[in-house]
């Protein structure tokens, strides 16, 4: 289980990286981002937590209670926006600990070089990719790839900028008279959204997501599962290098 205090949560390499900047003053920016960055992913993890508890008493009867259905929206909404934070929270903290070690491969700039807008540009894949080249064939490198690859966080990422950017979830609406479908929006496709009507001849969904009661579960536990195993193989990569 991934420590939920944010003073404890990667405290050796925390640490190893407070010696380091003490003993050498010009990585205190890299230094303050690390904490920074790390410290918002027990918070992320704990609302997590909290939302995936509450979720399943939110479904009942949420396709009648309208008052059920917009507290089901907003767990939604609140559970995507930082499951896909705790990821980028993470990956950019990475991105520090690399900056420390190899400016050159992780660059980001300095306050009096004016060049710290480049901060908006460490995401998580342009971390991966710093990775690669500073120790591709490491545990970390190879295990940050398959998160990032994996269909668990493509669904993530696709279901935030849904909810986000565009609607909320529909439910199964039955509809009267002669039409043969309902909309069912208890399944989200990925950007065809004519596909919520049902009938044939619409193309097949890239990723669907179905709404049960266990399904923020299930999401919360590959999360925390995936940051344990990343937080382990990242201190493994760099902590005896600060």
């Amino acid at each position: 289980m991934v420590e939920r205090d944010p003073e404890k949560f990667l405290a050796a390499l925390i640490d190893a990286f407070r010696n380091r900047e003490e003993a050498n003053t010009s990585l205190k920016p890299q230094y303050m981002f690390f904490c920074t960055s790390m410290s918002a992913i027990p918070v992320r993890l704990i609302s997590l937590d909290s939302l995936a508890e509450q979720f399943p008493r939110a479904s009942m009867n949420a396709n009648t209670d309208l008052s059920k259905r917009r507290e089901q929206n907003q767990i939604l909404f609140d559970f995507f926006s930082n499951a896909l934070a705790s990821f980028e929270s993470f990956c950019c903290g990475s991105y520090f600990v690399g900056a420390a070690l190899d400016p050159v491969l992780f660059p980001f700039g300095t306050p009096l070089s004016g060049t710290l807008t480049k901060l908006k540009r460490i995401y998580p894949k342009s971390t991966l990719e710093s990775y690669r080249a500073f120790a591709p064939t490491s545990a970390f490198t190879n295990h940050l790839r398959d998160c990032l690859d994996s269909d668990e966080y493509r669904l993530i990422d696709a279901m935030r900028n849904l909810l986000v950017h565009r609607v909320v979830p529909g439910r199964s609406i039955r509809l009267g008279g002669n039409i043969p479908h309902g909309i069912d929006l208890d399944q989200w496709w990925e950007g065809d959204v004519t596909r919520i009507y049902g009938g044939s001849g619409f193309p097949e969904p890239k990723r669907v997501f179905e709404l049960d009661v266990n399904c923020l579960v299930r999401q919360r536990d590959w999360i925390e599962n995936a940051v344990d195993g990343l937080s382990k193989n990242l201190t493994e990569l760099t902590v005896t290098s600060l």
